[in-house]
């Protein structure tokens, strides 16, 4: 599951950094469609993603995202309202992740992911709605995390 949950969560990262700061990238939607056939692949399952923008920049290309991966997907704050009417949107703060860890345990969710109002950082809750952080990642040097708790 480690593996899944980290493939899933760089892909989030590239796509949505991608699709926020490189709007006119050429090949998008190639791109897009060849990482979300990877994470079917490596997946072998679907999975119920529960993810927050925080009504952050990164909703709409959130929203995309989840609509072309496979499984169950629980969009939350994905319109894009700078007065950040739920909650701020810096998934550093364990405060700002509590709709989320709600959302992941109520709804039986095999995680979570929340991003930054940027969308270029991002926090993750694992299905026992635990925060994960840089601890939870070592065997994957790649990824990096901030510490909340």
């Amino acid at each position: 599951m480690r593996k899944i949950i980290s493939v899933i969560i760089v892909l989030a990262v590239i796509v949505v950094g991608a699709v926020v700061l490189l709007p006119s990238f050429v090949g998008w939607n190639q791109y897009k469609g060849m990482a979300t056939e990877k994470v079917r692949e490596l997946t072998g399952r679907e999975l119920k993603i529960a993810w927050d923008a925080g009504n952050g920049s990164a909703g709409e290309a959130m929203a995309d995202l989840a609509s072309r991966l496979p499984g169950q997907h629980i969009l939350l704050n994905e319109k894009i309202d700078g007065t950040f009417p739920v909650h701020h949107p810096d998934p550093t703060v364990v405060e700002n992740l509590e709709q989320l860890r709600d959302v992941v345990t109520g709804e039986g969710c095999d995680l979570g992911i929340a991003f930054d109002g940027d969308g270029d950082r991002i926090g993750v809750i694992d299905g026992d709605g635990e925060i994960l952080t840089d601890q939870g990642f070592d065997d994957y040097p790649h990824i990096e995390l901030r510490r909340v708790a």
